[in-house]
C-alpha cells in the first residue's frame, strides 16, 4: 500500500508538472509574440516615417526650412526620432527639432571607400537617405537611444534587448534576470 501511495503521488506530481510546463510555455510564447510584434511594428513605423520624409521632398520643387520643420517636428516626436538634411558640403542644414541642434552640430560625417555617406550623432542611430533636393541632397534620419530605452523599459517582467546598428539596448529586467536563480525559472527572456 505504501509503494502504491508513493507511486500514485509521483504520477500525480509528474502530470501536474507537465501541465504547469505547458501553461508556462504558452505564457512564454504569448509574451515573446507581443515583444516581437512590438519591435517589428516600431521598425515598420520608422520606415514609414523615412518614406514620408523622402516623399515630402520628392513632391515639392523646393522645401523651405519652415516647411520642413512644420512637417517633420510633430511627426517625428511621436516615434522618438529626428531628421535633418545635409547640404552639398555635407553640413547640417534643416533640422526637424531645434532642441537637438547641438547634438547634430557636434556629429560627424564619414564616407566609406564606396562613397556611402554616414553621419554619427551621439546617442542616436542614423541612416542617410538620398533625396531629390539639389541644395541639400541628403536626409539623415536619427533614432534616439534614450527614447528607445524608455520604450523597452515599459516591458517589465520581460527581458528585452534591442539592437539597432552597432548599439544594443536592454531593459532593467535583463540586468536583474541573471541575479535570480529560482525566480528566473518562471520569468520570460527574449532577445531580438
Amino acid at each position: 500500500a505504501f509503494v502504491l501511495g508513493v507511486f500514485g503521488t509521483l504520477i500525480i506530481n509528474v502530470l501536474l508538472w507537465q501541465d504547469s510546463s505547458r501553461e508556462l510555455s504558452k505564457q512564454y510564447q504569448s509574451r515573446e509574440d507581443k515583444v516581437f510584434e512590438s519591435s517589428r511594428s516600431l521598425l515598420t513605423q520608422h520606415q514609414i516615417m523615412m518614406n514620408a520624409l523622402r516623399s515630402f521632398f520628392d513632391a515639392s520643387n523646393e522645401v523651405t526650412k519652415e516647411e520642413f520643420s512644420l512637417f517633420s517636428k510633430d511627426l517625428l516626436k511621436i516615434k522618438s526620432a529626428i531628421a535633418f538634411t545635409l547640404d552639398r558640403s555635407l553640413q547640417p542644414r534643416y533640422l526637424s527639432d531645434p532642441v537637438f541642434y547641438d547634438a547634430v552640430a557636434n556629429g560627424s560625417v564619414h564616407m566609406d571607400v564606396n562613397g556611402q555617406i554616414s553621419y554619427e550623432v551621439d546617442n542616436f542611430s542614423t541612416i542617410v537617405i538620398g533625396i531629390d533636393e539639389p541644395a541639400q541632397p541628403y536626409l539623415v534620419y536619427a533614432i534616439s537611444h534614450q527614447r528607445l530605452q524608455q520604450k523597452i523599459e515599459k516591458n517589465n517582467h520581460t527581458c528585452e534587448r534591442f539592437t539597432i546598428g552597432d548599439k544594443t539596448l536592454s531593459n532593467l529586467e535583463c540586468q536583474n534576470y541573471g541575479s535570480r536563480v529560482l525566480t528566473s525559472l518562471f520569468r520570460f527572456h527574449s532577445e531580438q
